[in-house]
C-alpha cells in the first residue's frame, strides 16, 4: 500500500492537497498496521494531507459504520480556526440545504453566513469550514463524526434530523436560535402558525390530487428515516401501502416504540409495517413512491427521485415533499 500510492503520486507533475487512501476487509483480516501506513505516507509526503477513509463492511457490526467512520475521516483537514460569530457550519450530509429550508431562512433572516461541506469548491473552501462558530448536522450517519469534529475545533455542536413532526421541528428551530443566541442576542425565528398552515394547505391540496392512491416509501427517501414520514402523511388521510427498508435508525426505533407499544429491542431490529398485500398489483404500477427501491419493488414509473432528504429540511422540507409528491404522481 506504501509502495504502490508513493509510485502513484510520484507520477504526478501536479501534486493534490488532499489523498483519500481507502483501507479495504483484506488489510485488517492481514492485522496491517494502518498508522504505519498512513505514518510513513505522511513523512513521505508532508504537504499532502492523507485523509483516513475505509471501505470495510465486514467490520461493522461492531462499532461505527464504515460510512460513519469516513464521514468523521472526511473532515479531520478542517483545521482550528478563529470562530466567526455571523458564520455557522453544516458538516456530514452530502447535500446542501435548499436555499428555502428553514435552517437557510433561520439564517439569512439574522445576517448569518452558512457554510456548507457539499458546497465547498476549492481546498480553502473546505478549510474555511472551521470559522464556523456552531456547527450542524442533519443526517445521522454523519452525527458520530461531525460530534466528534466539533469537539476538536471547540465549538458547540447541534444535531438537527429532518423530521415531518410539526412540533419537533419547533422545537428543533427553537434550540438553534437559542444557540444562536449565545453569540448575539435577538435572534429572530419563522413564524411557526403560519409555516404550519402553509404545511397543511399544500397537504391538503396534495391530498385532493393524489386521493386514494396508495403512496409507497423506503427508508432512503427520508433523512430521519420514512417511518417519521409514513407516520405523519397517514395522520394527514394519505394511504400507505408496504414500506421497505434495510435497517432501521435509533430515531426510527423510538417512533416505532411510540406507536406499537409492544416490540421489544430485538424485534424492533427486523420490525417492518405491516403492509396490505393485496395491494401488490399491477395497480401499483401507477403509485408514487418515494425514492427508488420502492419503485423498482413495486414496478412503479413514478417516483420521487430522492436520498438523505436531498437539502430539504423543516415545515419547507413538508411543502416541498408534498409537492415532490404530487410531481410524481402526474
Amino acid at each position: 500500500t506504501i509502495e504502490g500510492v508513493t509510485d502513484i503520486l510520484n507520477r504526478l507533475d501536479e501534486k493534490p492537497k488532499a489523498v483519500l487512501l481507502f483501507t479495504v476487509c483484506l488489510h485488517h483480516f492481514l492485522g496491517s498496521d494502518l498508522d504505519r501506513i498512513y505514518g510513513e505516507l505522511e513523512e513521505r509526503f508532508p504537504e499532502i494531507f492523507f485523509m483516513r477513509c475505509f471501505m470495510d463492511p465486514v467490520m461493522q457490526k461492531t462499532g461505527p459504520t464504515p460510512d460513519q467512520k469516513l464521514r468523521r475521516a472526511m473532515y479531520d483537514a478542517v483545521p482550528e480556526r478563529e470562530a466567526d460569530p455571523e458564520c455557522v457550519t453544516a458538516m456530514g450530509s452530502d447535500f446542501v440545504l435548499d436555499e428555502s429550508a428553514d435552517i437557510c431562512r433561520i439564517l439569512k433572516k439574522n445576517g448569518i453566513r452558512l457554510r456548507e461541506a457539499p458546497a465547498c469548491k476549492t481546498w480553502e473552501d473546505y478549510q474555511s469550514l472551521g470559522e464556523g462558530s456552531l456547527i450542524l448536522n442533519c443526517y445521522p450517519a454523519g452525527k458520530f463524526g461531525v460530534q466528534q469534529q466539533a469537539e476538536r475545533l471547540g465549538r458547540p455542536f447541534l444535531y438537527l434530523p429532518g423530521s415531518f413532526d410539526y412540533e419537533e421541528i419547533e422545537t428543533q428551530e427553537k434550540y438553534l436560535l437559542e444557540l444562536l443566541d449565545q453569540h448575539s442576542g435577538g435572534k429572530n425565528g419563522l413564524d411557526i402558525e403560519t409555516e404550519i398552515r402553509k404545511c397543511e394547505e399544500t397537504l391538503s391540496y396534495a391530498h385532493q390530487i393524489i386521493g386514494d392512491t396508495p403512496i409507497v416509501v423506503d427508508y432512503l427517501f427520508s433523512i430521519q428515516g420514512h417511518w417519521d414520514l409514513q407516520s405523519f402523511s397517514l395522520l394527514m388521510d394519505f394511504r400507505y401501502s408496504p414500506s421497505f427498508w434495510d435497517s432501521i435508525s435509533p430515531e426510527v426505533k423510538r417512533s416505532i416504540f411510540l406507536a406499537e407499544g409492544e416490540l421489544s429491542e430485538a424485534e424492533a431490529d427486523f420490525y417492518c409495517p405491516p403492509g396490505d398485500e393485496s395491494a401488490a398489483t399491477a395497480a401499483f404500477r401507477k403509485n408514487p413512491c418515494c425514492r427508488t427501491k420502492a419503485a423498482w419493488f413495486t414496478g412503479s414509473r413514478n417516483f420521487v427521485n430522492m436520498v438523505q432528504g436531498g437539502g430539504l429540511w423543516g415545515f419547507d422540507g413538508i411543502r416541498r415533499t408534498a409537492q415532490l409528491m404530487l410531481e410524481a404522481f402526474e
